[in-house]
């Protein structure tokens, strides 16, 4: 078989990613009782980092999910995918904080954070942790205050706080007054998970909550980065089904004869492609939709309960209508966790000597 030149391989490596650089936020209460809404979130925003609060994980946790790679810190963990370097950050701080240097469309330390409401916290051990985050950078968690800034109804200490560590720090809010927190006992809605960024990083991302809780108290909050990019899921080369001879032929001609000058790089780019084109062929760019193998009727059925069961209770906050989103919540998560198990045995049960490695 005839191989291609590594250097050349590794420049159709990187001119094959598509660029996604979406980032998730969320207050799971419980990373491993979520999981597979967990999944099932990343499944559908394909976020490249996600933060997260009260995972109930310990520490030295190797719990993550596939794709992935996570540091857990106390209460909160950071979750890269793996095709995005990245470089963990130590933070010496009291609070539960996790941080990393991350490569998106630029390189920004992201911080996830989680400030207990009991907790006593001082306006230096905010700006403590920020002094250790690399410019630019991005603090997202649930940081329980009320202000009015972010749509609470009425100040609190800690929100006041908080706005003066905005204030003297020049950062900016994400925010739109959206709630983003529903409280299971009094059935209230309101506004503690909060986005912060420098202002160079403001206008990079589009924040918005997700309208599911996906089985935890805290809704999932999206930034969507706002750098173009043409499509969802561009055509990619099929590097197997390359003619490599005549790609290698197209490179002795058109390259060796180009002149070097300011615009070298700029030609030897557009000369490369138009080569590719020639010689690799190209999927078709329509998106294929993946879902889990366990994701079944059932699932969808519980799930879509428990959305409109939420949605009822926001348009009727009645006690009764509280109660039934809970039941709907549980159940939706039995469900769910369970056709994740059953797929599972029922996929080992199939399994023989006569089951082929590469297929397992």
């Amino acid at each position: 078989m005839y191989k291609i030149p590594s250097v050349i391989f590794i420049l159709f490596l990187f001119l094959n990613i598509m660029a996604n650089y979406n980032i998730m936020q969320w207050n799971c209460r419980g990373f491993r009782a979520n999981y597979e809404e967990l999944g099932l979130l990343v499944q559908k925003y394909n976020p490249k980092v996600i933060c997260l609060q009260e995972t109930f994980l310990p520490i030295d946790s190797t719990t993550t999910l596939k794709n992935y790679t996570a540091y857990h810190n106390r209460s909160t963990s950071i979750l890269i995918h793996n095709s995005v370097h990245h470089t963990p950050i130590s933070l010496n701080t009291p609070l539960a904080a996790t941080a990393i240097r991350v490569t998106l469309h630029k390189v920004v330390t992201i911080c996830s954070i989680y400030l207990p409401p009991k907790q006593i916290i001082q306006l230096s051990d905010l700006d403590t942790v920020l002094s250790q985050l690399p410019s630019p950078n991005i603090l997202l968690g649930d940081l329980n205050g009320a202000n009015r800034l972010w749509g609470s109804t009425s100040n609190n200490p800690r929100g006041d706080l908080i706005e003066t560590f905005l204030t003297n720090n020049n950062l900016c809010l994400f925010n739109d007054k959206s709630s983003t927190f529903l409280h299971s006992g009094h059935g209230t809605f309101s506004c503690i998970d909060l986005s912060i960024s420098e202002p160079s990083l403001f206008l990079d991302y589009e924040w918005s909550v997700e309208g599911d809780l996906h089985g935890s108290d805290h809704f999932p909050i999206i930034l969507r980065n706002t750098q173009p990019d043409t499509t969802q899921n561009p055509p990619k080369w099929k590097m197997s089904k390359a003619d490599w001879t005549h790609f290698e032929s197209l490179c002795l001609e058109k390259l060796t004869t180009l002149p070097i000058n300011d615009t070298a790089i700029d030609d030897f780019t557009t000369t490369i492609s138009y080569i590719a084109d020639q010689c690799i062929p190209k999927t078709s760019g329509k998106s294929i939709a993946r879902r889990n193998p366990w994701f079944n009727d059932g699932c969808k059925e519980a799930i879509a309960k428990r959305k409109r069961d939420l949605r009822h209770f926001k348009h009727e906050p009645t006690s009764n209508n509280l109660d039934t989103f809970k039941i709907s919540r549980a159940k939706a998560r039995r469900t769910v966790r369970q056709a994740r198990k059953n797929s599972w045995r029922d996929y080992v049960s199939r399994l023989n000597h006569r089951t082929s490695p590469k297929s397992v």
